[in-house]
């Protein structure tokens, strides 16, 4: 087991510290104190217990209330330190100021005589740290709740219009639907599926793209409805464009049954760019559309180009989409010759906080828009969630809708 993933038991045993210090019964204060030492262990339960760590066979309403547990000792860890950190400042600042205000001896002796002694603080100090404590929990469980249902709920559609200068005139209104993340697993649903397929397919794209971590675990096991994951898989194969659905692997496309994963997508008509490219011709111009293996499958392009030589006869009557599931080698895809990068893996950030170190993890790029040595980078915030942590804040799941334009390099939000 990774060490990143048995790091939360250090918030676990500073919670259970704090705990065992509250003004209880010693029982309750056992129980208080292997709570959140259980909890942190969601990460060994979906291993060990339930067959794996990205899309553990387990119901979903037991994987939700994990990990919904899980977010709230999160949170409650940072609130419990932004306070101890908050009241180590406010007591330094009290001592400073008692110091600079220190009375003359004599006054001090008068003072002896005549205060009455402080009352003991033990009541209002239990009474304080039970409602503080009651509080921090209240709003750790409160917020877990709002980003777990998040994390599952339909993903919106983002419409964008993409302008570029060296854009073919027959590419001139071509569209395309992006998607990424979809980890079909223990947390999808039928239901939200369906709807986002007639979604994607309502914007009538031209072509769709997919950026890889598509499924989870064995097509076998459940998913949300109790249903093999593979005969829910099926719905991607209504999905309706001009040149049909490509797609690009993901990390976890090699972490479980990648075979039997890639067969059942070939099934409902995806095709798989391997460290290749195709050509589909448009009007009077054509797209060539590459895509890039994840480096974790260890065959991935170094010195060679996806677009290759013969590709381009006709470079100005030419527009090149690649498909790369990280972000992190925009600079290069740039490099190779891409004019229009498509990505995912990094969920959006998910929560603020967050955001900032996944963002530091993939060379800053986190969510939306960039511009990476002239060529546009689209970072999608994901379909759906890896089951380890499926908590969303302000960062809706979604599909990417974008239209492409001739003219000065520039993207706007478009009506849909």
């Amino acid at each position: 087991m990774p060490l990143l993933f048995l790091a939360p038991i250090l918030p676990a045993l500073w919670l259970a510290w704090k705990a065992f210090r509250l003004p209880l019964p010693l029982p309750l204060r056992l129980l208080l104190m292997a709570l959140p030492i259980a909890i942190s262990q969601i990460y060994n339960i979906q291993h060990r217990l339930f067959g794996s760590l990205s899309g553990p066979d387990v119901p979903a309403l037991v994987l939700e209330l994990q990990i919904w547990a899980f977010a709230t000792m999160i949170l409650v860890f940072f609130l419990v330190v932004s306070r101890d950190l908050a009241g180590l400042v406010l007591r330094l600042v009290r001592a400073i100021a008692r110091k600079k205000a220190t009375p003359a001896p004599a006054a001090s002796a008068r003072s002896a005589h005549t205060e009455p002694s402080p009352a003991p603080k033990s009541d209002a100090f239990s009474r304080r740290a039970f409602l503080t404590g009651s509080a921090m929990l209240g709003a750790g469980a409160l917020v877990s709740g709002f980003g777990v249902r998040n994390a599952i709920a339909t993903p919106v559609i983002n419409a964008w219009d993409l302008w570029l200068p060296n854009l073919p005139e027959g590419m001139e209104g071509f569209r395309l639907v992006h998607l990424a993340d979809l980890h079909l697993g223990p947390l999808s649903r039928t239901k939200n599926l369906t709807e986002f397929v007639s979604n994607i397919n309502d914007m009538r794209p031209d072509i769709i793209c997919l950026g890889g971590d598509l499924a989870d675990g064995s097509p076998a096991w459940r998913c949300a409805d109790d249903i093999p994951r593979g005969n829910l898989a099926q719905l991607f194969g209504r999905l309706h464009s001009t040149y049909g659905t490509y797609a690009c692997t993901g990390n976890h496309e090699y972490y479980s049954a990648y075979k039997t994963w890639l067969s059942i997508w070939q099934e409902q008509g995806i095709r798989f760019l391997h460290n290749a490219s195709i050509t589909l011709p448009h009007k009077d111009a054509q797209l060539v559309l590459a895509g890039l293996n994840d480096p974790v499958s260890g065959t991935r392009y170094t010195s060679l180009t996806p677009f290759t030589a013969e590709q381009e006869v006709q470079p100005e009557r030419t527009f090149r989409l690649l498909l790369d599931h990280r972000p992190t080698a925009a600079h290069a895809n740039a490099a190779l010759g891409a004019q229009l990068q498509l990505s995912g893996h990094t969920h959006g950030g998910q929560c603020p906080g967050l955001s900032h170190a996944i963002a530091r993890a993939n060379q800053g790029f986190v969510r939306g828009w960039y511009d990476v040595d002239g060529m546009p980078l689209y970072v999608t915030c994901g379909a759906a969630l890896w089951p380890g942590f499926a908590m969303r804040i302000n960062t809706p799941a979604e599909a990417a809708c974008i239209t492409l334009h001739k003219g000065d390099r520039r993207w706007e939000k478009a009506r849909i």
